[in-house]
């Protein structure tokens, strides 16, 4: 009994842990709210993906980056 739950424990432990030191973004381009493509960003030091969002209106037209974990 105490071996499954070490067992369970390590699994959920390396989940946390791969999860929540990534390297890099997965990232959608966005022209007018559609997806244009993707890119994967490394991250800088200290930044969440969140940080690399972006949204940049020129004549009416809209463009960005919409970004998440890279899993």
């Amino acid at each position: 009994m105490k071996k499954k739950a070490f067992i369970a424990a390590a699994i959920i432990l390396a989940a946390l842990v791969s999860s929540s030191c990534s390297k890099q973004c997965a990232c959608d381009i966005l022209l007018n709210g559609e997806v244009q493509g993707s890119k994967v960003i490394d991250k800088e030091d200290g930044k969440k993906c969140k940080d690399y969002n972006t949204t940049v209106s020129i004549n009416g037209k809209e463009s960005g980056l919409k970004c998440k974990n890279d899993m």
